[in-house]
């Protein structure tokens, strides 16, 4: 990976494909402002999936082991290590504003921007990420997400000091941002009881148990599917 630079790649949800359109005619050209938003189009819910490593980066070694979730869940019959899900995190970025097609363009500004300055592998070796922007919702209020993840916690950390860096660069009009992190199995903790309680945290328990087993293994399924979304060639 070292030696080379980092390609953005993104995978356009078919409900995004307004935007998508936009950036490949405009490029970086386009600014917007109250006269022009209409050409944002209507960007619906969903996801679009982005990557950004060195070519030839192997899709294994990027992404978090789904297989190997599933494996030690089989045999640990339903319990899962607290280390495989504690460790795993993610950097969210929400866009807030009225119009949720121009969130959704703020978010791929912040991309660009990313993309833009931790080009190189050699000077940024941690800088690497894989993730998903949009959102399932339409109220405004809720404003659209970009959920960035790495292949550790380390290079976690230092992608959110990375997006922290080059947020004051990212400057879309009648757009408020935030940062968080959070843990990147979002929907898979909700089925683990006792992982949002401190307690139990505490008490040195080294398991969670699955709540709902049948329901944890659908989620598991989905998410070994989003992992096909995510592409790690540029189609040409």
């Amino acid at each position: 990976m070292n030696g080379q630079n980092r390609q953005l790649i993104t995978n356009w949800n078919k409900r995004h494909s307004d935007l998508a359109k936009l950036i490949e005619e405009q490029g970086k050209k386009f600014e917007p402002k109250e006269d022009n938003l209409h050409l944002l189009g209507d960007n619906g819910s969903g996801w679009s999936y982005v990557t950004f490593f060195s070519a030839g980066t192997p899709k294994e070694k990027a992404l978090f082991n789904v297989a190997e979730l599933e494996r030690v869940l089989s045999e640990n019959r339903q319990y899962v290590p607290r280390q495989l899900v504690d460790e795993h995190s993610k950097v969210v970025v929400e866009a807030f504003s009225e119009n949720p097609s121009l969130n959704l363009f703020a978010l791929y500004k912040v991309l660009e921007t990313y993309a833009s300055f931790f080009r190189s592998a050699t000077k940024f070796p941690n800088s690497g990420f894989y993730g998903k922007f949009g959102g399932r919702f339409e109220r405004p209020e809720k404003g659209r997400a970009l959920a960035l993840y790495s292949v550790s916690d380390e290079n976690i950390l230092t992608i959110h000091n990375s997006v922290m860096q080059i947020m004051p660069k990212v400057n879309i009009p009648n757009v408020d941002f935030s940062i968080r992190f959070s843990n990147g199995l979002t929907e898979l903790t909700r089925q683990l009881e006792g992982f949002d309680n401190p307690e139990y945290k505490s008490s040195g328990a080294t398991h969670y148990r699955v709540t709902n087993p049948q329901l944890f293994a659908k989620l598991v399924k989905q998410a070994q599917e989003d992992h096909s979304k995510y592409l790690f060639e540029k189609d040409d």
